[in-house]
């Protein structure tokens, strides 16, 4: 699927959509940090919890003055709902953790490129903004996985240092509710 296709799809959901906060169970954005950019899609499970799928290229390296991308991943998180705080505007502002699974390509903290795969964790925080059907979200996300190389005909399985180094890097996700 092209760029010009994926763009039409974000734009006919955004004009099609005109319900209410609590009606809209699914968003969709970008998420962003410091070693690390994609998408994300999240669909609520009920008023405590969502799962969120989320696609994201690396740049692990980018601290190190590299500009160039290192890795891809695919990650599920399941988020649940540990506090709530509903401000002046009646916007809501949510606490969240939770437990999850990421399984990747890219390179490790001083190491060639390999398989990685692990446990995810989530501790953050969203505001959902009642009239703009806009959730921005900040949160952290450590993972304790493995990776795998191959040198020669032998593969090695080591720790996966970058899902612990890069762990308290916060990201940050916007994304439109429909």
């Amino acid at each position: 699927m092209d760029l010009r296709k994926i763009y039409i799809l974000i734009i006919s959901a955004v004009a099609v959509n005109s319900a209410e906060l609590y009606a809209q169970p699914n968003s969709l954005g970008i998420v962003f940090s410091l070693n690390s950019a994609g998408l994300s899609y999240e669909h609520s499970d009920n008023d405590d919890s969502t799962t969120e799928l989320s696609l994201n290229a690396r740049f692990d390296d980018i601290l190190k003055g590299c500009q160039s991308i290192s890795g891809c991943d695919a990650s599920v998180v399941w988020n649940i709902k540990i506090g709530e705080s509903v401000t002046s505007e009646d916007n809501t502002v949510r606490f969240i953790a939770g437990p999850g699974a990421i399984v990747g390509w890219g390179d490790d903290y001083n190491d060639i490129s390999g398989l990685y795969f692990g446990l995810k964790g989530r501790l953050g925080a969203e505001c959902s903004y009642l009239n703009r059907r806009i959730t921005i979200s900040a949160y952290i996300s450590p993972v304790l996985g493995g990776h795998v190389t191959k040198s020669g005909k032998t593969a090695e399985l080591d720790l996966y240092d970058n899902g612990l180094i890069y762990a308290l890097i916060p990201e940050i996700a916007i994304k439109y509710r429909f």
